[in-house]
This record gives structure tokens, C-alpha cells and sequence, in this order.
């Protein structure tokens, strides 16, 4: 059975029409993140990442300069990169960013670290 380790609110950037629009997303400990258009209709994601293959998590800065919206705020934005592309993503808190920002950072840190041994 999969376990959540992180669930929430964050808004994200469209892959297609690089609209901003607010999802609920979910971590599970088989290093998946899903998103959905709202915490109750969990049975069809809207996307997920693969944080096996993601590399890194990183600020704002360098997940591109151009594009975000002007409520982003630098402390409450980041990236997560993968092979195919940067999610953009940003919180609606600084402290809500730096939760989301610490366990996806240690799941690619588990991620290398399982593939080291």
C-alpha cells in the first residue's frame, strides 16, 4: 500500500498553456507526485511527476526568470526538474514552500542514494 507523505495546496504553471491554476498535490512514498483539480476528486490525477527521475528542486531564479505571476513570491516559488521538463510551482506560504521544498528535495536525495547501493 502506498503512504502519503506530503499532501497540500500549490499552484502551477500549465505544460501547454503556461496557465497558472491552483491543484492539490499529493507525495507518496513510491516517489510519485500526483496533482488534482481539487482534494476530494483524488481518483483522476491531472499529472504527475516521477521524483525517481527528478534531479533537483530549486529556487525560483533558476526555474526561469520569465512568466510567474506577480503573487509568486521569490521565497514561496521553485522549480522541480526532471529529464522532460521544470515544474514551476509556488505556495501560499514561505513556510508551506520550505515543507514542500524539504521532503521532495530528501526523496531525490533517497532516490540517489537507493540507486548508489
Amino acid at each position: 500500500m502506498t503512504s502519503i507523505i506530503k499532501e497540500g495546496w500549490m499552484t502551477k504553471e500549465g505544460a501547454v498553456r503556461k496557465s497558472w491554476r491552483r491543484r492539490w498535490f499529493i507525495l507518496y512514498d513510491s516517489r510519485i507526485l500526483s496533482y488534482y483539480a481539487n482534494e476530494r476528486l483524488l481518483s483522476s490525477p491531472k499529472g504527475t511527476v516521477d521524483m525517481a527521475i527528478a534531479t533537483a528542486v530549486v529556487p525560483k531564479h533558476l526555474a526561469g526568470s520569465t512568466g510567474w505571476p506577480g503573487s509568486a513570491g521569490e521565497e514561496r516559488s521553485f522549480g522541480i526538474v526532471t529529464p522532460e521538463r521544470t515544474f514551476r510551482v509556488f505556495t501560499d506560504t514561505e513556510s508551506e514552500s520550505r515543507e514542500w521544498r524539504k521532503v521532495l528535495e530528501d526523496m531525490i536525495n533517497r532516490v540517489e542514494s537507493d540507486s548508489d547501493s
